[in-house]
């Protein structure tokens, strides 16, 4: 355990400093065009989880294992479908029970955009996820304590982006504590399903597929919705799931 706790504290650190050129770069760059809910340049540093975890892979000589583990068998797809659904139902689910008492606009999926969208989340996702999930969780006890540690962390990291891309605070707060709720309920589904890597790639994916179909998205009280939908959900997660 002592060799573990030190590869990650190296990926914690390395995670942050590989982001910091990015961060910069989004202050120079700010949002992308033409991509969805104002996604600023430094968003790119998708990529970093996963190329620290690989890095950190090789010099154990189990970067090969780690990419084999993308690979789900045919129960691990029917897990990846389940994650995905039921985050996509939580975000949706979330936002259409707010309009009882707000009235906002009908969802809108951007059924025209939709397979583009479902790549560039899936790909980001798997940058992220062969680093959080593969990696990081795998390597842990799997105590839900780690994995909201875990989801603070990650939404810390997700800060300066968000900043960059003009959210305020208040919806900055909301998303945060969302964040580390799904990712809470992420660990738990990857747990459960006999820990299929690929069911974090797709749950973190539909979320952000589901949140381009939201009204007024950078509305701070869309943002609390989907957040009590997340920590509900992972409330009732966390007890039926134990630590490996």
């Amino acid at each position: 355990m002592p060799g573990r706790d030190l590869a990650s504290r190296w990926f914690f650190g390395l995670v942050v400093l590989l982001s910091l050129p990015f961060w910069v770069l989004g202050a120079l760059a700010g949002p992308v065009p033409g991509l969805p809910m104002g996604i600023p340049v430094s968003a790119l540093m998708f990529i970093v989880p996963g190329a620290v975890a690989l890095l950190l892979a090789a010099r154990d000589g189990t970067a090969r294992a780690l990419l084999a583990r993308l690979r789900p068998s045919r129960v691990g797809l029917v897990w990846c479908a389940g994650s995905a659904l039921l985050i996509s139902a939580l975000v949706l689910g979330s936002c259409t029970a707010l309009r009882v008492v707000l009235p906002l606009p009908p969802l809108g999926l951007p059924w025209s955009s939709l397979p583009v969208l479902v790549v560039l989340f899936l790909l980001a996702a798997t940058g992220e996820e062969l680093g959080w999930t593969g990696y990081a969780y795998a390597r842990s006890s799997g105590s839900w304590t780690f994995a909201l540690g875990l989801g603070a962390f990650w939404a810390g990291w997700h800060v300066i982006p968000l900043v960059q891309a003009g959210r305020g605070a208040g919806w900055i707060v909301a998303w945060f504590a969302g964040t580390v709720a799904l990712r809470v309920l992420l660990c738990r589904i990857y747990d459960a399903s006999g820990a299929v890597l690929p069911t974090a790639i797709t749950g973190h994916a539909a979320v952000n597929v589901a949140s381009s179909a939201l009204p007024h998205y950078d509305s701070a009280a869309v943002a609390a919705a989907v957040a009590v939908g997340f920590v509900v959900a992972a409330s009732v997660a966390v007890p039926l799931g134990r630590a490996r």
